[in-house]
């Protein structure tokens, strides 16, 4: 008998989405990257918020499947000058559904 993985099955730009908008409590976001492989499968996504945080950070969740195919969301914080000034990984998609870490 032959044994089958079962892929992950990439999730859609809605339910990436859906989940930034619950991390970020629905607070104002702008789209910063998009990008498509040749199947039309999502491969990166980057979504910064439009608020300034108080120590003067913009606060950014970049979801990006890698070359083994593992699919994570990533928070990052970005100085004024537009440099990274820190970051955590809070999210991946496994067997359909986000795992928070």
């Amino acid at each position: 008998m032959e044994n089958k993985e079962q892929f992950n099955i990439p999730p859609t730009l809605e339910r990436v989405q859906s989940l930034i908008d619950k991390l970020t409590e629905g607070a104002e976001t702008l789209v910063k990257k998009e990008r498509y492989s040749e199947e039309g499968v999502l491969v990166e996504l980057e979504i910064q918020l439009t608020e300034v945080d108080p120590e003067g950070n913009i606060r950014q969740f970049d979801y990006l499947v890698n070359k083994t195919g593992r699919m994570t969301v990533d928070e990052v914080w970005f100085d004024s000058d537009g440099m990274p000034v820190g970051g955590k990984h809070v999210a991946e998609y496994v067997g359909g559904n986000w795992e928070m870490v």
